[in-house]
């Protein structure tokens, strides 16, 4: 009876967890894309952060580190089409759980994002 509560309890923290993120369209084959599910915050005219979880399909790797999902906190800069990085960190386990394999911080220079890649997607569902 024990095992079956604590099971129940976890599974309503994992729930919770994914309660956060609202799944976002469009992304590359090999991930989903959520954002999170507050509002972003408003940074300028045409510019705005947010949190995002990209999910990975499959382990992908980090200098010998795998990894299988992502939490990033980008600002949009709609106007001009480019977004900034001011954190991200690479999570062993799917949507942003387990340990922590590799993080980083900025504020980094504005880039356009190249084709195809999950940035872009990011960038183009934002920016709609």
């Amino acid at each position: 009876m024990k095992a079956i509560a604590l099971l129940m309890t976890l599974l309503g923290f994992s729930m919770t967890a994914y309660a956060d993120w609202e799944r976002m369209g469009a992304g590359p084959a090999s991930a989903v894309l959520y954002k999170s599910a507050g509002a972003p915050e408003r940074t300028g005219p045409d510019t705005f952060k947010l949190w995002h979880v990209v999910d990975y399909a499959a382990d992908q790797d980090y200098e010998g580190k795998p990894f299988r999902s992502m939490k990033l906190n980008y600002e949009y800069d709609c106007g001009k089409q480019a977004l900034r990085e001011w954190l991200r960190v690479l999570h062993k386990d799917g949507m942003g759980g387990g340990l922590t394999v590799y993080w980083t911080h900025g504020p980094w220079p504005w880039v356009k994002p190249e084709a195809g890649s999950v940035d872009e997607a990011l960038l183009n569902s934002m920016c709609k």
